[in-house]
């Protein structure tokens, strides 16, 4: 079985709010309704391309036109990363590797690859090291029943970790995840709840193992967790997801590669393909380091899929679906990710993907459900434990 890849449906996003922050600058996220445009947090740094924000607990970087700065107030800036700023996990990275985080390509360091200079891009595990991902995602999921339509806000975050246990002699290695915190927020219409989910997590963890280009041997739990939704879907999605797919040869600058990740799913009558495509869009210097910056489309299309729930082993939150036919009209996905990895390394330092999903499938009693779902995603992988 030949494995794949899957972007976190369930992690949900087209905008960012912050509660209780206040004394700081606002933003307004453009192309975004207006119930989930309002952003607040201190201007960290800027320039003509892009602005670097810190909100409450991630660092966002967002292009010049696609927010528009509402009030902007560095005095109380200052206060407002003074109080936040230590317990910001991923602004502490920021600040010990300011030039890490995705920026637009008008803000990137000048290009450090000769003309023709062709790179290997393989990731390092080393056996007994432990390294950390910090996930933080934003958005909106809408869904639609009947007459029904329910938007609802997610702001999640989570904290996991990577252990490499061992690298078998094929070159795969087996890697013991965890999660050291998990903090969902919803909004629906006025309505917010904030609700710290990390103990049902304690004592927990998954193996997996994933070859030098990041692709993972097996991934049996991708539609069941996309399914089921809830808290353990967001983690388990995530787990089958961890590292940008590289390519197989050394590539230029410009150099494209393209993967078919193929997923059979059990109960259904045909596999999930993703079709991915990738670009090394440059190589350039970041505190004496090459740095490989990466962008990845993936798409997804299925089409009149038809699935029994019970034998793909979902109903612990749909029981009164078991055995039944649930029915997928149409689902189609579409992610765009800039990675920045680190070559002499072999790790990523950031990923920054944004999603748009649409779903329409039949459930049992001829009941259509159609979601739409936009996402933004930022990843910081690190050595250093957060805080």
């Amino acid at each position: 079985m030949k494995t794949g890849k899957w972007c976190a449906i369930g992690l949900v996003v087209l905008t960012v709010w912050i509660a209780d922050s206040a004394y700081s600058s606002t933003f307004r996220l453009k192309n975004v309704p207006e119930a989930y445009a309002r952003l607040e947090g201190a201007i960290v740094e800027e320039d003509t391309a892009s602005i670097t924000i810190m909100t409450q607990d991630n660092v966002l970087v967002k292009d010049r036109d696609s927010i528009e700065i509402v009030q902007r107030t560095p005095a109380e800036d200052k206060q407002f990363i003074a109080q936040y700023g230590p317990s910001n996990a991923v602004y502490q990275e920021y600040l010990k590797q300011k030039n890490k985080l995705p920026v637009t390509p008008a803000a990137e360091t000048k290009s450090a690859a000769q003309p023709g200079e062709k790179f290997l891009l393989r990731y390092r595990f080393n056996k007994g090291e432990t390294s950390y991902l910090i996930y933080h995602a934003t958005g909106e999921i809408t869904t639609k029943t009947g007459k029904l339509d329910v938007p609802v806000g997610n702001n999640i975050k989570i904290i996991k970790t990577i252990l490499t246990r061992d690298i078998s002699p094929d070159g795969f290695a087996s890697l013991l995840l965890g999660t050291n915190l998990f903090i969902v927020e919803t909004q629906t219409g006025a309505n917010r709840r904030k609700v710290d989910q990390t103990s049902q997590f304690k004592g927990k963890g998954e193996t997996v193992e994933y070859d030098s280009r990041g692709v993972r041997k097996t991934g049996e739990n991708f539609l069941k967790a996309t399914l089921e939704g809830g808290t353990g879907s967001a983690t388990d999605q995530i787990n089958q997801f961890l590292f940008t797919v590289l390519p197989g040869k050394e590539i230029a600058i410009g150099e494209r590669w393209t993967d078919e990740l193929k997923y059979d799913i059990p109960g259904g009558g045909q596999p999930f393909v993703f079709q991915i495509e990738s670009v090394l869009d440059d190589v350039i210097m970041e505190d004496g380091a090459k740095v490989a910056l990466i962008t990845t489309t993936t798409s997804l299309n299925v089409k009149d899929f038809s699935l029994d729930p019970q034998k793909a082993g979902v109903g612990s939150n749909l029981p009164q679906y078991a055995g039944q036919k649930i029915t997928i009209q149409n689902m189609t996905m579409r992610q765009v990710a800039k990675s920045r990895f680190e070559i002499e390394r072999g790790q990523l330092s950031t990923v920054n993907e944004s999603s748009d999903i649409q779903i329409s499938m039949t459930l049992p009693g001829n009941q259509t459900v159609v979601t739409g779902i936009k996402m933004e995603a930022t990843r910081t992988y690190t050595k250093q434990k957060p805080s």
